[in-house]
């Protein structure tokens, strides 16, 4: 039987993607990844209502909430490890501002 890709699932690793995204373009105002991320991608991606859902409707669901991204799934060809997004964001030649480095919330 083929292992399910739950296409319908909000990952969190998604909304980590988008945030990396709209951070490298300038769509919001950040020089920092924003310590409260977490926070902001729990509002974006409500996973504890499609979780209920799919327990009703007993759609299998997966056993973890954030996934590493293979290179092939990107036009530029690079892989996406949703636990490293700073380094992600500072990896990228072609952004908004080139001069402007990142900076971690560690």
């Amino acid at each position: 039987m083929k292992k399910p890709n739950h296409a319908n699932y909000p990952w969190r690793s998604h909304g980590v993607w988008l945030l990396t995204q709209m951070i490298r373009w300038r769509h919001i105002n950040r020089r920092q990844y924003p310590k409260d991320a977490d926070k902001i991608i729990d509002r974006i991606y409500p996973v504890k209502i499609y979780e209920e859902v799919a327990k009703a409707l007993k759609i299998d669901l997966p056993s973890e909430r954030m996934r590493v991204e293979p290179a092939d799934v990107f036009v530029d060809q690079r892989a996406f490890d949703p636990s490293q997004p700073v380094n992600y964001l500072n990896g990228f030649d072609i952004r908004a501002d080139r001069s402007q480095l990142f900076a971690g919330v560690n």
